[in-house]
């Protein structure tokens, strides 16, 4: 309606889940000031763990796994939207985003589960 150049760039953060570094995890929990039993608590349900092949009946040696989030775990998209809200905050102080209806604050990012639209202007 305002003739302003807009370009929406959609970005899927396929298996993102699965990329999460236990480290990175960690970080963000105390960042965000969770206390230090609480974040010792979830951080053990990561420590140590390693998974296995098993091919024809023959099991691999243990491999250790450093990133990811479980799945199935209950509080695996709580975890995963405070790891990407970094990014999203970076991009909101960066980006000019687009006005949606009269005075409304500015939208630069639309994010749901794993995808993220990022409403870019000149």
């Amino acid at each position: 309606m305002k003739k302003e150049p807009l370009c929406a760039v959609s970005l899927d953060f396929q298996s993102a889940f699965d990329k999460i570094s236990h480290t990175y995890l960690q970080e963000i929990l105390q960042t965000y000031g969770f206390g230090n039993q609480l974040v010792e608590g979830l951080m053990g349900l990561y420590k140590n763990a390693v998974s296995e092949v098993q091919i024809y009946g023959f099991r691999s040696n243990p491999i250790p796994i450093r990133s990811s989030i479980r799945q199935g775990c209950p509080l695996s998209m709580q975890l995963y939207t405070l790891c990407i809200n970094p990014l999203l905050h970076k991009l909101d102080q960066k980006l000019a985003g687009v006005r949606i209806g009269r005075g409304r604050a500015k939208t630069v990012t639309v994010a749901y589960a794993d995808e993220v639209t990022v409403l870019l202007t000149t």
